[in-house]
């Protein structure tokens, strides 16, 4: 009996635990469904199109504005801007040791993907960013002394 009310109580605490470990929706937070089928998909776009008219009224926003960031000349390029890979800074390929020159025109005529409009040269750790807990958490600095541990 001890043993079941256990499994019970278990199961109950590790459910309430997910409950509470779901993100809770800012003020102001919404979802927009698509339509329920081909028959509603003008009355969607119509209430799509009005919510999308009082969005940009509450928000103040001028198409003409010439601080709009869609507007800045040095941006446009960024409209155009479909297809991005992205190298690594450390990627050996990019670099040219003999001449001392960045080949990434090279490397990007090697990668055999098709047309591509830009690349991000990405110079940080790939993995940056990618920690599970927040920083400074008992899980982190255990896992932060290990390493260290082991480095020595």
């Amino acid at each position: 009996m001890r043993a079941l009310t256990g499994l019970y109580l278990s199961t109950a605490c590790c459910l309430f635990s997910q409950t509470l470990a779901w993100d809770q929706k800012p003020d102001g937070y919404e979802v927009i469904d698509g339509p329920d089928g081909p028959e509603s998909v003008d009355a969607w776009r119509r209430n799509w199109t009005a919510w999308k008219k009082m969005e940009l009224i509450t928000n103040r926003y001028n198409p003409n504005d010439s601080f709009n960031v869609y507007n800045i000349q040095q941006t446009q390029w960024t409209q155009q801007n479909s297809v991005q890979t992205f190298i690594m800074m450390n990627d050996r390929s990019i670099y040219d040791r003999e001449t001392k020159q960045y080949t990434v025109d090279k490397d990007v005529d090697e990668m055999r993907v098709g047309p591509i409009d830009s690349v991000l040269i990405w110079p940080a750790y790939p993995n940056i960013g990618g920690q599970p807990e927040p920083m400074g958490s008992p899980t982190t600095s255990r896992w932060s002394r290990g390493r260290q541990g082991r480095h020595r």
